[in-house]
């Protein structure tokens, strides 16, 4: 697996190519950034288990963003894929300019946690919850490649 280097000094909004087996972010470091994956397919894993696959549309990162422990999960490439990564302020003014995205937000958050809280109370291993942002308005407002960018609301 090749690790994601340092992302200091990047701009606020910022599109990267990585090749299949690239750590888009790694589980233990300091989350400062929220990801969009668009194109291509990518793995979630937490103590070396996957937890989840995604696609293009897919979004992951955003915990850390609300909650300053470092980050859970290691996301890596498993395609050649194009990543979209929202700085900590930026990924705040998206939610402060968008109730459609808050709340597409919040319902992916809840799913994830009912989808775990049940696989806990089962005795079985966490989920594989994907939530995407594919096919919906909020997409266009952070600027998906193929979507036509729409204005805040």
């Amino acid at each position: 697996m090749h690790r994601a280097g340092p992302r200091r000094g990047r701009e606020p909004r910022h599109t990267e190519a990585v090749g299949r087996g690239h750590d888009i972010l790694h589980e233990g470091d300091a989350g400062e950034e929220f990801f969009v994956l668009a194109p291509g397919d990518a793995i979630v894993r937490r103590g070396g288990d996957v937890v989840a696959t995604l696609d293009a549309g897919a979004y992951f990162g955003e915990l850390a963003l609300f909650d300053p422990a470092p980050r859970n999960a290691t996301g890596t490439a498993t395609s050649p894929a194009t990543t979209i990564g929202l700085s900590r302020d930026a990924f705040r003014q998206v939610l402060g300019d968008s109730l459609a995205i808050r709340e597409a937000l919040l319902r992916g958050m809840a799913r994830r946690l009912h989808e775990v809280d049940g696989k806990e109370r089962r005795g079985k291993r966490c989920p594989s919850v994907t939530t995407t942002l594919a096919n919906s308005a909020p997409r266009a407002r952070i600027g998906l490649p193929g979507v036509a960018r729409t204005p805040p609301l």
